[in-house]
């Protein structure tokens, strides 16, 4: 018998009955949508449809299995506006989808259960904050619920290089660091340490050396 977990993004765990994880060679995507589906229609009512199911991500285990998902969908979205950080990638702009958080959730292919994005990310799912910052910065993976940026990309090309850290001295230096705030007056957070400008690399909530020195070592260690 499946049953909702109770968390503020209307996180949902199904069941008890453990399912073994999928072989990459019987994988097809119908068993996973249509799982998906009868999870909508227990906590959303049987004529409850999504429309805008996908599947960015999968994770294999050790012996070739998929554990893990990374999914996209929303069922409504709620007045307002809202933001999160997750390590170096920030979403912003984003309405407040249904039933998860930025219209993203891993499902736990395991154990047949689906988590929010903000509950699922700090839970012991491997190599979840590497492969999230890869998926949300292909250009070939779509995302529609919000815009994505880098944390540090202040020259804004996608991704994080010495640029960035000779572009964040000079501000600094300049005192010009404004340039770089981020427009979150209005914006509820939803996950991570409230931040204000793009350049505070370290996220401490002002805008230093401190984050040149950081974010250097970020592209030492690749």
């Amino acid at each position: 018998m499946k049953k909702i977990l109770a968390f503020v993004m209307a996180v949902a765990t199904i069941s008890a009955s453990s399912v073994a994880s999928v072989n990459a060679v019987s994988y097809n995507k119908p068993k996973f949508e249509n799982e998906f589906k009868s999870y909508i229609e227990e906590i959303a009512g049987s004529s409850a449809y999504c429309g805008d199911y996908n599947e960015k991500y999968y994770h294999y285990d050790e012996n070739g299995n998929i554990d893990w998902c990374l999914i996209s969908a929303s069922l409504s979205t709620d007045p307002g506006i809202c933001h999160g950080i997750f390590d170096d990638i920030i979403i912003s702009n984003a309405g407040s989808t249904n039933p998860f958080s930025f219209g993203l959730a891993v499902y736990d292919v395991t154990n047949n259960e689906y988590y929010d994005i903000c509950y699922a990310w700090d839970m012991d799912f491997a190599d979840l904050h590497n492969s999230f910052y890869n998926v949300m910065l292909d250009e070939n993976s779509s995302y529609s619920y919000g815009n994505v940026v880098v944390l540090g990309d202040v020259d804004g090309n996608g991704k994080l290089d010495i640029n960035d850290t000779t572009l964040i001295q000079k501000t600094i230096a300049d005192n010009n660091t404004v340039i770089f705030s981020l427009d979150f007056e209005h914006s509820e957070l939803k996950y991570g340490k409230p931040i204000k400008n793009l350049c505070d690399y370290n996220k401490d909530g002002v805008c230093s050396v401190s984050d040149v020195t950081s974010l250097q070592l970020k592209l030492a260690k690749g």
